[in-house]
């Protein structure tokens, strides 16, 4: 059971209460194009504006957030938001700070499962009080283990999947992912900056369509010191992290954890960011039990980051280049929580329960564009995004569960089927189109500026 699978247990109670007052309704199929949200949408990605290739500095860091205590771990709802047992692995916030010219980048890569639009107003507001930060500079994103901890969400649907809310524990997140943006961009001096790909096709597999698309890109950005220092790695893979399953009750990183240890035995900070997961499940090598699974993923997938890594030319380096960020706000669909694949509740239950206003985070770096989204994201449209972000003269990187969390986004032809992923997206039939529209509107406007390649 993953983690939005577990919230139908917060609305049984609501669905009830919703059948005494109205019978369910069909699934509203209106064109989303033709709502003010989708026309206000496309009008912020017209806003943005490329700077030119400037010399770059770089930070990195790595702050401890294994929390205090018992708490609940996040992910499987049917541990029932019993407390955890103890710590396999720790957790950590890890930190990336970019600059070039009056343009700062700050990506931090959180073991949890998921975060929260108040979570990071709440780390960008701590972060401004130490360090001058653009608005939209700062993206959180959550490397989706399930096996992280829980209690730092306030929506009551939330607690099904993560543990009832704990004001302690979201103040202890927020400081201590506050504390590696700080330290990152206090760390920041001059830097050289590459990036480069490998590929896993044996760690991943389409988990909803049998012999569906699956992405085995391991795209990365490795970053060093002039004297070939090497001060980070930001790795990049599409595949849930659920190696450990619900009856895991000890914290862990699961394998993205295992890949950035492994990774950092070579020096440096590795941060892991979830791809486009919703429908990519990961496949471990075969191991004794399910920690030594995770062990032999992360291993496996930072060997072959490693290998690519060594093997870069020096042409694929540079001491220049664009570094920009953007925080595009867009306001969702009518949510539709459905009840069957062609009914749903009423439209208010949805609107007690949801966030309605998250964001779309996109960052250039060099040729690249990172592209975060607050959601599960079909591999499908990351692939179709990815396609779109190189006609326009780029390369696309997708970072999932990027500043908020709204559920699932996958193909408008499997909407209205029985599979896991449908039953699990939340805001109507067209979200695909949607989110692709305004991807594809910011990946024009970013193509429009010259690329500057690392």
């Amino acid at each position: 059971m993953d983690f939005c699978e577990s919230h139908l247990r917060s609305l049984i109670a609501v669905a009830g209460l919703a059948a005494l007052c109205a019978a369910c309704l069909p699934i509203d199929r209106s064109p989303v194009e033709a709502t003010p949200a989708f026309t206000a949408a496309l009008a912020e990605a017209d806003r943005m504006t490329v700077p030119p290739a400037m010399p770059i500095q770089a930070g990195a860091a790595r702050v401890d957030i294994t929390p205090p205590g018992s708490p609940p771990l996040a992910g499987y709802g049917n541990r029932l938001g019993r407390p955890s047992r103890g710590v396999h692995d720790p957790l950590y916030a890890r930190a990336l700070a970019l600059r070039a010219g009056d343009q700062t980048v700050v990506l931090v890569s959180l073991d949890l499962l998921a975060v929260t639009n108040d979570m990071v107003a709440a780390v960008e507001a701590r972060v401004r009080r130490e360090v001058p930060l653009a608005p939209g500079g700062l993206i959180l994103a959550a490397t989706h283990t399930h096996s992280g901890f829980g209690a730092v969400a306030r929506r009551v649907w939330e607690s099904f999947a993560a543990g009832e809310y704990d004001d302690a524990m979201f103040r202890f997140l927020v400081e201590r992912a506050a504390a590696a943006a700080v330290n990152a961009v206090q760390a920041l001096a001059p830097a050289r900056i590459a990036w480069g790909e490998a590929s896993a096709p044996e760690r991943v597999r389409n988990r909803m369509i049998r012999g569906g698309f699956s992405d085995p890109a391991l795209p990365f950005l490795a970053v060093q010191r002039p004297d070939g220092t090497l001060v980070a790695v930001l790795v990049n893979f599409s595949a849930h992290a659920t190696v450990l399953k619900a009856d895991n009750f000890l914290l862990s990183a699961d394998y993205p954890g295992a890949l950035s240890r492994a990774l950092e035995t070579q020096g440096g900070v590795a941060l892991f960011t979830a791809g486009a997961v919703a429908d990519q499940t990961g496949a471990p090598p075969r191991a004794d039990d399910r920690f030594a699974s995770v062990d032999a993923m992360g291993v496996d997938l930072a060997a072959r980051v490693q290998a690519a890594r060594l093997a870069l030319p020096e042409s694929a380096w540079s001491d220049r280049a664009a570094v920009a960020a953007w925080r595009l706000p867009i306001t969702l669909p009518d949510p539709q929580i459905k009840l069957s694949p062609h009914r749903r509740l009423p439209r208010l239950v949805g609107d007690l329960l949801f966030d309605r206003r998250p964001t779309v985070a996109l960052a250039v770096i060099g040729d690249r564009v990172l592209i975060g989204v607050p959601c599960d994201l079909s591999a499908a449209i990351g692939a179709t995004w990815k396609a779109a972000a190189t006609r326009w003269g780029r390369r696309a990187v997708i970072v999932g569960f990027a500043d908020d969390y709204v559920g699932y986004v996958i193909p408008s032809e499997y909407y209205e089927t029985s599979h896991y992923e449908a039953r699990m997206s939340f805001n109507g039939p067209h979200m695909d189109r949607y989110l692709t529209a305004v991807v594809g509107r910011a990946l024009e406007r970013l193509g429009s500026f010259q690329p500057v390649s690392p």
